[in-house]
């Protein structure tokens, strides 16, 4: 589960830069999405069973080698072999809203892990979302410092965006709701002669 003061550190900088290109009515519901997403390839010149262990180097950079150590989660370790290229695609989401006064703050977390069949080529997706509000418990418009206050009774004060100001969406008693995704996608391609094995 994502920590309270990661959490605060999301809302800050949600708050301070992610309404840059929006605006809204004064007494609307606002909710607002950012996120990216990394690709990264591996190319397999190592696979180690007894310790489930793969060394691997990013193509074009064979002379840095870099050990992982594989779960047992991953059930189709066996399938993997030198050569192989495995690609790693993670996206991460953070989707901000700020609600009507009423609800008492609170954290969510769910998870989900798909698998290829066992026997099959490896890979598989892993998703986890946490959601996390707050109260704002203050606010003063002259200097744009909010103050709020976690599930747990943390509490941060933090200067929000100009935008947000003007807006006038920051007020007391709104609840923050803050839904973190995180996605991690795994596939691997077999061996295709991308991979030499150095001579000795």
């Amino acid at each position: 589960m994502k920590s309270l003061n990661h959490f605060f550190i999301v809302v800050a900088l949600l708050l301070l830069a992610s309404f840059s290109s929006n605006t809204f009515a004064q007494d609307e519901i606002a909710s607002v999405e950012v996120g990216g997403a990394v690709t990264m390839q591996y190319q397999v010149c190592g696979v180690f069973k007894s310790d489930r262990s793969l060394w691997v180097f990013k193509p074009g950079e064979p002379e840095k080698v870099q050990s992982f150590q594989i779960s047992e989660e991953a059930h189709n370790f066996d399938q993997i072999a030198v050569g192989d290229l495995i690609t790693l695609s993670y996206y991460e989401t953070v989707v901000l809203s700020l609600n009507e006064p009423g609800k008492a703050p609170e954290e969510k977390e769910e998870s989900v892990l798909i698998r290829a069949a066992k026997g099959e080529t490896p890979g598989g997706v892993a998703v986890e979302v946490n959601e996390i509000s707050a109260i704002v418990q203050g606010y003063d418009p002259e200097t744009g410092i909010a103050t709020l206050m976690g599930p747990k009774g943390n509490v941060l004060k933090h200067k929000v965006s100009e935008v947000v100001r003007l807006s006038g969406i920051v007020k007391v008693g709104a609840v923050v709701i803050v839904r973190y995704t995180e996605t991690l996608a795994i596939s691997v391609e077999k061996d295709q002669g991308y991979y030499k094995a150095p001579k000795d």
